[in-house]
């Protein structure tokens, strides 16, 4: 009967653990990759150090475009399609809610890289002014012509949740 007891016990609190919500959960404390590591063959590896490399700047140029509210700048290395779904009010009112959600871009790191297909996806962690912790910038970018281009960009953060659900 005891044994039957402890089992009972222990499957409550199973069950319980499973509901419960960590808040610190969301925070990202340690990248769970590292760029050199997102991929498994050396070639691939090295292809994405390097695009990494060429890709600093052009997401320094978006994030100090977006505190600017420079749209010109914000939209140069996006690629065709990119640049026509992006027209400048979409842009004066996506920095708008992302200013008043997570504030001022200050700095970023990068936390993880993928290759997808023709793709390169780069991950950073990066510090906003009113974000508790970090935002995860997401630029997804392809090669053309030699010059990387932006495909898609995302920002994620528990200050941005509430903006998504609109």
């Amino acid at each position: 009967m005891r044994r039957v007891f402890t089992w009972q016990v222990l499957l409550v609190a199973a069950v319980f653990s499973l509901g419960a919500k960590d808040e610190n959960a969301s925070k990202i404390k340690e990248p769970a990759t590292s760029i050199g590591r997102a991929v498994s063959s050396k070639a691939a590896v090295d292809d994405l150090k390097k695009v990494q490399k060429e890709a600093e700047p052009i997401i320094e140029n978006i994030l100090v475009a977006m505190n600017a509210k420079n749209y010109e700048h914000y939209i140069r290395d996006f690629n065709a399609s990119m640049k026509a779904a992006y027209p400048q009010d979409v842009f004066k009112k996506n920095t708008r809610l992302l200013g008043a959600a997570i504030g001022k871009y200050v700095s970023r790191t990068p936390w993880k890289g993928e290759i997808a297909s023709q793709h390169f996806i780069i991950y950073y962690q990066a510090k906003f002014t009113k974000a508790k912790g970090p935002v995860v910038v997401r630029l997804v970018l392809e090669r053309n012509e030699n010059k990387l281009q932006v495909v898609f960009l995302s920002f994620d953060a528990p200050e941005l949740k509430d903006l998504k659900e609109k």
